[in-house]
């Protein structure tokens, strides 16, 4: 299944097992963490992983937490929080802070792995359910985002998903129209999945944008965007069952790659639900 993910990448990836009883630092701390606020990690493997892959993110960009911070919960969210009064619209600095605002999102809610396939299954209906307004435009959905980017397979339980909707120049305006009725009639609805909408004439500079994608079939919406994600936990040593319960059969460095060039934002419309 990882083959459909149309790669567009900024450099290759470099991931594999590491020698049996190694785990690397980022997966040492993301335990720590896990541990600190959720308890034991047995039931929130998902979440470990997702942490690890935000801490390695991070010391991408030399931003790192200080030992004392995995002392206790308070200080791991002073810690946090300490690192987010950065100012300023350059890449590095914006880059960090997306990095921390995940991390941070991950300790206010931690989650089990069973919480997982629950978020997928709500944040696929939701999709679902507003794709028929679109049933009269002619149009192509694409997954993207985290399950993706890294081949990560990243989405947990405060995640949500990103799809693109290409349509024909000639389209875009009506599709708009859609979507601005849409957004309208969200009012206090759970945000769930966020749909990106875009002409074809813009989806290359899109597509590179969000580095990887795949093409979503409608008619199987639910089993392809699941197989995708159990396929990026499964690359990192992660197994999920159909329970959604989590078994880690072997530790793998994150994967981290550097930024994809912007696209212009205004080429695209987002509604979050």
């Amino acid at each position: 299944m990882i083959d459909w993910i149309r790669q567009r990448l900024a450099q290759p990836l470099k991931t594999g097992p590491l020698p049996a009883g190694k785990v690397s630092l980022d997966h040492q701390q993301a335990g720590d963490i896990v541990t600190l606020c959720a308890g034991k990690p047995d039931d929130h493997q998902i979440m470990g992983q997702n942490v690890a892959h935000y801490l390695a993110h991070m010391r991408s960009l030399g931003d790192v937490l200080p030992e004392q911070a995995l002392t206790d919960k308070k200080s791991l969210q002073k810690a946090i929080s300490a690192g987010m009064s950065g100012v300023g619209s350059n890449r590095e600095v914006l880059e960090k802070l997306r990095w921390r605002s995940k991390l941070q999102r991950e300790i206010q809610s931690p989650y089990q792995d069973q919480q997982v396939g629950q978020r997928l299954r709500d944040c696929v209906q939701d999709l679902k359910s507003v794709l028929p307004e679109f049933a009269h435009i002619p149009h192509q959905l694409y997954l993207v985002g985290g399950p993706l980017g890294e081949r990560e397979g990243r989405f947990g339980a405060n995640s949500d998903l990103d799809v693109v909707m290409e349509v024909a120049p000639d389209c875009l305006t009506q599709a708009q129209a859609v979507v601005g009725r849409l957004e309208r009639a969200v009012g206090e609805r759970k945000h769930t999945f966020e749909l990106h909408l875009t002409s074809s004439q813009e989806w290359p500079a899109v597509a590179h944008y969000f580095g990887a994608s795949v093409e979503l079939d409608e008619a199987r919406l639910g089993p392809q965007v699941e197989g995708v994600i159990r396929d990026g936990l499964g690359t990192h040593g992660l197994q999920v069952n159909d329970q959604w319960r989590a078994t880690r059969t072997e530790w793998s460095e994150p994967v981290v790659l550097s930024a994809a060039s912007p696209f212009p934002r205004q080429s695209v419309t987002s509604l979050k639900s």
